[in-house]
């Protein structure tokens, strides 16, 4: 399923509508769940990123009230995920700095031959 439209706030609480994709679900008013049934919502990469209670059920669309906003909770771990990325990366190029082979002269006067 993907969020569909703009998360709303309304208190404490982030209304988020999310809609079924391509051919998923033929009805989600068949779907098992039910207005105010208390549900925990993943993602693809992250367990658990909220949780909270079914507002409204159409034949396309789930309506959650959630803890936390699912798109705020992505974007941290993307976040995460960049930094991580990049302290890799600074790790590898240290790594590759210090086995490369320093240039000296060689007797000859010469610099620009390698040991």
């Amino acid at each position: 399923m993907v969020i569909a439209g703009m998360v709303m706030t309304i208190g404490d609480s982030y209304i988020h509508t999310f809609q079924k994709h391509c051919g998923q679900f033929s009805d989600l008013c068949k779907s098992g769940f039910t207005v105010g049934e208390y549900v925990t919502v993943s993602t693809d990469n992250r367990l658990a990123v909220a949780t909270g209670t079914v507002c409204d059920i159409t034949q396309s669309t789930l309506t959650l009230s959630l803890n936390r906003s699912v798109l705020i909770q992505v974007s941290l771990y993307l976040q995460q995920l960049l930094v991580v990325l990049m302290l890799v990366l600074q790790e590898r190029l240290k790594k590759q700095h210090a086995s490369r082979v320093p240039y000296q002269a060689k007797p000859n006067g010469s610099s620009c031959d390698q040991l």
